[in-house]
């Protein structure tokens, strides 16, 4: 039986930092001028081809909430509720942490190395739709993160390659 979703004048609750444990993700940054010397030469033929592949989006349609979202979550509570929670919270911080840093490496990149930066630009892309679908899939929870201010408080961990 399908029910209605909860209306959207409930209160919701916007989380504004992650609870810090052993499996939250990280935030990275990387030596972006290491990146930008990369000489790509030899992988010119194979990174034009997956420039190719992400620019025709193929998944762009994936993340899409569909007729099935429109339904009431009461039904998942107790311990499964909060995995369930936990997951979607992970996995969102988890896909915005790329954002952020595939959308640097593409400005950082942009003088240096165009193809390497508008593939990282095309990433980061993917990852905002992730997370976004994510942070909207927890407010059939009521619930969502306040990524910018996530941006702002988190510590950022070195990237190296």
């Amino acid at each position: 039986m399908v029910q209605t979703a909860p209306q959207p004048s409930s209160p919701s609750v916007v989380k504004q930092n992650v609870q810090e444990n052993i499996l939250t993700p990280r935030f990275y940054v990387t030596d972006f001028e290491k990146a930008a010397a990369l000489d790509l030469t030899a992988q010119a033929d194979g990174l034009e081809a997956m420039l190719a592949e992400m620019k025709a989006d193929y998944n762009r349609f994936h993340f899409v909430r569909d007729d099935a979202f429109e339904q009431s979550w009461d039904h998942i509570t107790g311990e499964e509720r909060e995995a369930f929670l936990d997951y979607l919270e992970r996995s969102c911080v988890s896909e915005f942490s790329g954002f952020l840093l595939f959308k640097e490496l593409s400005r950082r990149l942009k003088g240096k190395s165009p193809l390497l930066a508008e593939i990282f630009s095309l990433m980061a892309r993917d990852e905002a739709r992730h997370a976004g679908f994510l942070n909207k899939s927890m407010g059939d929870f009521k619930l969502s993160l306040d990524l910018g201010k996530l941006t702002k408080q988190r510590t950022y961990t070195l990237f190296s390659h």
